[in-house]
């Protein structure tokens, strides 16, 4: 039996428990309703389920899996998706099964310095898999670890392309990235668009320099990958 396996709950969540008691807009409200299916708790990572310490900062780590009205909607879920984090003190990586592959999204989520009993939940990182035995693959060698932070860092890093000394770099620089690409796509974007000449001109210098720039990300995200594979 493996370790996902040993860690299943399958167990139903009722999806108005994540919004009922928070004041969401009808709006939210609305598009959890028509977009999400279904919530269930898969898998439970814990001292209990593991027998890894857990810690201030990570005590347990859920997967939980998002059943989709449409899989159109798997781009348009993030601020659901933060919802239920906020909703749930303990740490989330979120499975999503189109029937053809597995979407997976997860988000960098910490305890609040202000107030420790409140979570802060950064953007979210997405990961594909082909099967759900890729998934259980690349999954396995996240157990070994320490404690349930390192755990959690472990699953996390699996959803960055930058591996820098501490996994809030690591974090920063992805999103520093995928901001970056954003960019370009929109000034290419604005460029195609714009027809006077002087103001395509101003377009086409700036593009080029974040492209340039994003070159450097790319080359870092090769050396990266290739490190990791040497270890």
């Amino acid at each position: 039996m493996n370790v996902l396996e040993r860690t299943y709950l399958g167990k139903k969540i009722p999806k108005q428990r994540f919004y009922e008691n928070i004041g969401l807009s009808s709006t939210l409200q609305k598009k959890f309703v028509d977009y999400i299916d279904s919530v269930v708790l898969l898998n439970k990572f814990s001292k209990d389920t593991l027998h890894i310490p857990s810690n201030k900062a990570v005590e347990e780590v859920f997967i939980f899996e998002v059943k989709l009205k449409s899989n159109d909607f798997i781009g348009k879920i993030d601020d659901l998706l933060e919802i239920i984090d906020r909703s749930i003190q303990y740490h989330i990586l979120f499975k999503i099964n189109t029937g053809k592959k597995i979407v997976c999204k997860i988000a960098y989520k910490n305890r609040s310095q202000s107030d420790s009993s409140k979570y802060v939940v950064d953007r979210y990182f997405m990961r594909e898999f082909k099967s759900e035995e890729e998934f259980s693959k690349v999954l396995l060698p996240v157990f070994n670890a320490l404690n349930m932070k390192v755990l959690y860092e472990n699953i996390l890093s699996l959803f960055l392309d930058f591996k820098e000394d501490k996994i809030e770099e690591s974090v920063q620089k992805h999103k520093d990235y995928l901001t970056l690409q954003n960019e370009v796509i929109e000034l290419e974007i604005c460029m195609n668009k714009e027809k006077q000449a002087d103001r395509q001109y101003g377009l086409h210098k700036e593009l080029k320099t974040k492209k340039k720039e994003l070159a450097k990300y790319l080359k870092e995200m090769k050396n990266d990958n290739n490190n990791e594979g040497i270890k």
